[in-house]
C-alpha cells in the first residue's frame, strides 16, 4: 500500500510543482498567470453576458455556466496548502499501515484498500480528463463539423468567426473578431484547460485519498478491538485452567489495551477534524459548482440544436455526478465506520473486568458518540442524503429554467 500512496502523491506533488505551487512557499509565475487568467474570463464573460439582448435567454445561461465553472477553477490553486495537508496525511498514514503489526486479517484490509486507491485513481483520472476535453474541444469539433461539407463542396469563401464558439465564452471587439484572434484564444483557453484539469485532479484525489485512508484507519481499530478480545480472552481461560481459578489479574495487558484504544482513537478524532477543516471550501464550492452544471446541462441537452454541443453537455452530467457520488460515498463510509466502532465497542467484553476498566471504557463509548463527520463550514453534513439533495436540486432548477424560458 505504500507504494500505492508513494506513487500517486508523489504524482500530485509534481503536478502541484509544475503549476507553480511548491510546498510550503509563495506561488510562483504560472500560478498567478493562471488566477490572473481566471479573473480575466470571469469579468469578460460578464461583460459579454451585458451586451446580450433580453430575449436572448439561453446565452446567458451558458455565460452563467462559465462563470460558475471559473469560480471553482479560481478556488484549486487557493486551497493548494490544504491539497498539499490532505497528501501529507495519506503519506504519513501510508507509512505507519506499512510498519503496523502484520496479522492476516490486517493484511486483508491493506489489500483491499490497494485495490480501492488504485481504481479511485484510475477513476478520477478518467473522469477528469473526459469532462475537461469535452469542454474543451466539442466547441472546435462542432464549428469544423459546421464547415466541412461546405469546404468539401468548395464552397467555402469566408468562415463567419462570430458563430465559432470558444470553451469559455470570451467578448472581444468586433474588429479583431478574425481567424487569427479566435485561433490564439482558443489556444490560451486549451492551455487554461489544461492547468485546470491539473488542479481539479489533485484536489479530488488528495482528498478522496486522505478520506480513504481515515475510513481504514476506522476499520483498523475495529479490528484491533476485537483481536485485544480475543487476546485477552485466550489468557483468562489459560489463567483459569492453571489456576483453578475465576480471577484474572492482568493489570498490566489491561491497562495497555486500553490506554492504546485511546490514543488510536484520538488520534484518529483529531485527524478527522483536520481533514474536515482542509476539505470544507473544497467541497462547498464543489457542490455548488456540480449542482448547477449538471442543471445547465440537461437544460442544454433539451434544448439546444446543435447536435455535437448536445453531446457534449450529455456526457458532462456522468462525470460530474461520479465526483458527486464518490466523495459522498466516502465521507458516509466515513459516519458507517463511526457506528460499525460504537457496536464493536458495546460487543466487546468488559462486564467481568475491574471497576477501573469500566469507567475507562465508559468514558471511551461516551467520547465515541460523536460521529466523525465531514460538515463543510457546519452548514451540513456530507453524506449520500447530499449526494441525492444535489441531484434533486440540479433537476428543480433544469424546471425553473423551462419555465422561466416559457415566459421570456
Amino acid at each position: 500500500m505504500a507504494r500505492i500512496i508513494e506513487k500517486a502523491t508523489k504524482k500530485m506533488r509534481e503536478i502541484m510543482v509544475s503549476r507553480g505551487h511548491v510546498e510550503g512557499q509563495k506561488m510562483e509565475v504560472l500560478a498567478k498567470f493562471y488566477i490572473l487568467l481566471t479573473v480575466i474570463f470571469i469579468c469578460y464573460t460578464i461583460l459579454d453576458i451585458s451586451t446580450l439582448e433580453a430575449d436572448q435567454f439561453e446565452e446567458k445561461i451558458f455565460r452563467f455556466k462559465n462563470i460558475n465553472m471559473l469560480i471553482c477553477g479560481l478556488t484549486f490553486p487557493l486551497v493548494d496548502s490544504d491539497s498539499y495537508s490532505l497528501l501529507s496525511h495519506a503519506e504519513y498514514q501510508g507509512i505507519h499501515r506499512a510498519t503496523s503489526h502484520p496479522s492476516e486479517a490486517r493484511q486483508s484490509l491493506n489489500e483491499r484498500l490497494d485495490r480501492e486507491l488504485d481504481l479511485m485513481n484510475k477513476v478520477l483520472y478518467s473522469v477528469v480528463v473526459t469532462s475537461c476535453v469535452s469542454v474543451t474541444f466539442g466547441p472546435l469539433v462542432a464549428a469544423i463539423l459546421k464547415y466541412y461539407p461546405q469546404l468539401a463542396a468548395g464552397a467555402l469563401f469566408e468562415i463567419q468567426v462570430t458563430e465559432l464558439t470558444l470553451p469559455i465564452n470570451f467578448l472581444y471587439p468586433a474588429e479583431y473578431a478574425n481567424l487569427f484572434t479566435y485561433t490564439f484564444l482558443y489556444a490560451l483557453q486549451t492551455f487554461y484547460m489544461y492547468l485546470f484539469a491539473g488542479y481539479m485532479y489533485c484536489t479530488l484525489t488528495s482528498g478522496l485519498m486522505a478520506l480513504k485512508m481515515t475510513i481504514h484507519d476506522m476499520k483498523v481499530l475495529c479490528l484491533t478491538v476485537r483481536e485485544w478480545d480475543w487476546k485477552i480472552d485466550g489468557k483468562m481461560r489459560d489463567y483459569e485452567v492453571l489456576n483453578n481459578s475465576t480471577t484474572f489479574s492482568d493489570i498490566k495487558l489491561l491497562k495497555s489495551t486500553l490506554v492504546n484504544m485511546i490514543k488510536v482513537h484520538e488520534l484518529i478524532c483529531r485527524r478527522a477534524r483536520n481533514l474536515d477543516k482542509n476539505l470544507e471550501i473544497m467541497y462547498a464550492i464543489l457542490n455548488n459548482t456540480i449542482c448547477f452544471q449538471i442543471c445547465v446541462c440537461l437544460y442544454s441537452a433539451a434544448k439546444m440544436e446543435d447536435v455535437v454541443l448536445k453531446i457534449e453537455h450529455i456526457l458532462l452530467v456522468l462525470p460530474m455526478s461520479s465526483i458527486l457520488f464518490l466523495y459522498c460515498f466516502s465521507a458516509q463510509q466515513l459516519l458507517n465506520e463511526g457506528e460499525n466502532l460504537r457496536t464493536t465497542l458495546w460487543e466487546s467484553v468488559f462486564f467481568d473486568k475491574p471497576q477501573w476498566y469500566k469507567s475507562s471504557f465508559l468514558i471511551v463509548l461516551i467520547r465515541n458518540t460523536k460521529d466523525l463527520e465531514i460538515k463543510p463550514f457546519g452548514f451540513y453534513v456530507l453524506n449520500l442524503k447530499t449526494f441525492a439533495m444535489v441531484m434533486n436540486a440540479a433537476y428543480s432548477y433544469f424546471n425553473m429554467l423551462n419555465s422561466l424560458n416559457k415566459r421570456i
